[in-house]
């Protein structure tokens, strides 16, 4: 029969230390790996290829593309690959009014889907034109005050 009493809080503070120390051993570290191969290889199973291949692939990714990936692509649904298509379609500006400047990411915000990318002052202000009312109010508030000559 196992022990199955419960560990201490102090037990697994202790654990988690030799844990530490001994994955800061690189002849240990590389002995796990192998052992962990070795078992992937009789299981048929693919995960330790996986693991392989994303911790291969980290290395020549780039902190800027690392960053993206972890943060925009689940924010905004696409990836960096995406993102510069977007900035090569708009050759870098904005795509309501064309300044050259650090760009948004333009999404709608009921159905999450790029439309593109704008500067900040545009995002800004179609914050407040995704709603057609308010859109409508303006335009008549607008109209009212500046004459219907300011809209032609």
């Amino acid at each position: 029969m196992t022990n199955t009493k419960p560990r201490t809080e102090e037990w697994k503070k202790a654990q988690s230390e030799r844990s530490k120390i001994m994955w800061a051993n690189p002849e240990w570290r590389a002995k796990q790996i192998s052992n962990h191969k070795k078992l992937a290889e009789l299981r048929g199973n693919e995960w330790f290829s996986r693991i392989s291949k994303l911790a291969s692939h980290e290395k020549t990714v780039t902190p800027e593309v690392r960053e993206w990936n972890s943060h925009k692509k689940y924010r905004y649904g696409i990836d960096y690959a995406t993102y510069q298509t977007l900035v090569e379609t708009s050759q870098g500006k904005c795509s309501i009014c064309g300044t050259e400047c650090k760009l948004d990411i333009d999404h709608n915000h009921t159905t999450k889907q790029v439309r593109g990318l704008v500067c900040r002052r545009c995002n800004l202000g179609l914050v407040y034109l995704d709603d057609k009312k308010w859109l409508k109010l303006a335009l008549y508030y607008l109209g009212r005050t500046m004459g219907e000559e300011a809209f032609l």
